[in-house]
Protein backbone atom coordinates (compact mmCIF):
# COMPACT_ATOMS: atom_id res chain seq x y z
CA UNK A 1 0.00 0.00 0.00
CA UNK A 2 1.38 3.19 -1.03
CA UNK A 3 2.13 5.58 1.42
CA UNK A 4 0.78 9.43 1.75
CA UNK A 5 4.10 10.68 -0.45
CA UNK A 6 3.66 8.49 -3.02
CA UNK A 7 1.69 8.17 -6.00
CA UNK A 8 -0.33 4.88 -5.96
CA UNK A 9 -0.37 3.98 -9.91
CA UNK A 10 2.56 5.86 -11.08
CA UNK A 11 5.66 5.36 -8.31
CA UNK A 12 6.57 9.09 -9.02
CA UNK A 13 7.42 10.69 -5.44
CA UNK A 14 6.17 14.84 -4.59
CA UNK A 15 9.68 15.94 -5.74
CA UNK A 16 9.75 14.56 -8.80
CA UNK A 17 6.05 15.21 -9.90
CA UNK A 18 7.09 18.73 -8.72
CA UNK A 19 9.89 19.12 -11.33
CA UNK A 20 7.97 17.58 -13.82
CA UNK A 21 5.00 20.30 -13.03
CA UNK A 22 7.54 22.97 -13.27
CA UNK A 23 8.65 21.57 -16.65
CA UNK A 24 4.85 21.01 -17.96
CA UNK A 25 4.09 24.64 -16.99
CA UNK A 26 6.93 26.54 -18.25
CA UNK A 27 6.68 24.74 -21.67
CA UNK A 28 2.87 26.17 -21.75
CA UNK A 29 4.36 29.32 -20.96
CA UNK A 30 6.63 29.23 -24.10
CA UNK A 31 3.60 28.05 -26.22
CA UNK A 32 1.71 30.99 -24.49
CA UNK A 33 4.49 33.83 -25.49
CA UNK A 34 5.09 32.08 -29.26
CA UNK A 35 1.32 32.57 -29.75
CA UNK A 36 1.15 35.96 -28.74
CA UNK A 37 4.13 36.46 -30.93
CA UNK A 38 2.89 34.92 -34.09
CA UNK A 39 -0.24 36.86 -33.42
CA UNK A 40 1.37 40.42 -32.98
CA UNK A 41 4.75 40.46 -34.03
CA UNK A 42 8.65 40.34 -32.21
CA UNK A 43 9.15 43.67 -31.53
CA UNK A 44 5.37 44.05 -29.96
CA UNK A 45 4.85 44.13 -26.08
CA UNK A 46 2.38 44.35 -23.90
CA UNK A 47 0.56 47.82 -23.94
CA UNK A 48 -1.24 47.35 -20.64
CA UNK A 49 2.29 47.33 -18.47
CA UNK A 50 3.90 50.73 -17.46
CA UNK A 51 7.43 51.73 -18.38
CA UNK A 52 9.38 49.92 -20.61
CA UNK A 53 7.55 46.43 -21.42
CA UNK A 54 9.75 43.58 -22.60
CA UNK A 55 9.05 42.80 -26.33
CA UNK A 56 7.47 39.24 -27.34
CA UNK A 57 11.26 38.37 -29.01
CA UNK A 58 12.36 39.29 -24.92
CA UNK A 59 9.49 37.46 -23.25
CA UNK A 60 10.28 33.92 -25.38
CA UNK A 61 13.91 33.97 -24.86
CA UNK A 62 12.85 34.44 -20.51
CA UNK A 63 10.45 31.51 -20.93
CA UNK A 64 13.18 29.19 -22.97
CA UNK A 65 15.58 30.36 -20.19
CA UNK A 66 12.75 28.91 -17.36
CA UNK A 67 12.29 25.99 -19.90
CA UNK A 68 16.49 25.49 -19.39
CA UNK A 69 16.43 25.99 -15.91
CA UNK A 70 13.51 23.38 -15.03
CA UNK A 71 15.20 20.63 -17.53
CA UNK A 72 18.76 20.40 -15.78
CA UNK A 73 16.23 20.28 -12.72
CA UNK A 74 15.42 17.06 -14.59
CA UNK A 75 18.52 15.68 -15.76
CA UNK A 76 20.46 17.09 -12.68
CA UNK A 77 18.28 14.99 -10.51
CA UNK A 78 17.46 11.72 -12.69
CA UNK A 79 14.29 12.42 -14.43
CA UNK A 80 15.58 12.56 -18.11
CA UNK A 81 18.93 11.52 -19.19
CA UNK A 82 20.70 14.33 -20.53
CA UNK A 83 22.89 12.03 -23.23
CA UNK A 84 19.70 10.43 -24.42
CA UNK A 85 17.90 13.93 -24.97
CA UNK A 86 21.34 15.05 -26.74
CA UNK A 87 20.62 11.89 -29.17
CA UNK A 88 16.80 13.38 -29.64
CA UNK A 89 18.00 16.44 -30.92
CA UNK A 90 20.43 14.42 -33.06
CA UNK A 91 18.03 12.54 -34.71
CA UNK A 92 15.37 15.18 -35.15
CA UNK A 93 17.83 17.39 -36.64
CA UNK A 94 18.49 14.55 -39.06
CA UNK A 95 14.85 13.95 -40.12
CA UNK A 96 13.01 17.67 -39.52
CA UNK A 97 15.01 19.14 -42.39
CA UNK A 98 12.72 17.78 -45.64
CA UNK A 99 9.64 18.66 -44.05
CA UNK A 100 10.35 22.26 -43.78
CA UNK A 101 9.62 24.67 -46.15
CA UNK A 102 11.71 28.19 -45.33
CA UNK A 103 14.57 26.81 -43.33
CA UNK A 104 17.23 24.57 -44.90
CA UNK A 105 20.30 22.78 -42.87
CA UNK A 106 23.06 24.70 -44.80
CA UNK A 107 21.42 28.14 -43.96
CA UNK A 108 19.50 28.04 -40.62
CA UNK A 109 22.13 25.20 -39.02
CA UNK A 110 25.08 24.89 -40.21
CA UNK A 111 25.55 27.80 -41.99
CA UNK A 112 25.14 30.04 -38.40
Amino acid sequence: MPNEHEAPFSEIDPARAERLYLLAEECAELQHKIMKTLRHGMKSYNPLIEGTAPTNQEEMEFEVGDIMFAMDLCFKNGDMNRTRAEAGKGLKSAKVWKYLHHNTREKNWEGR
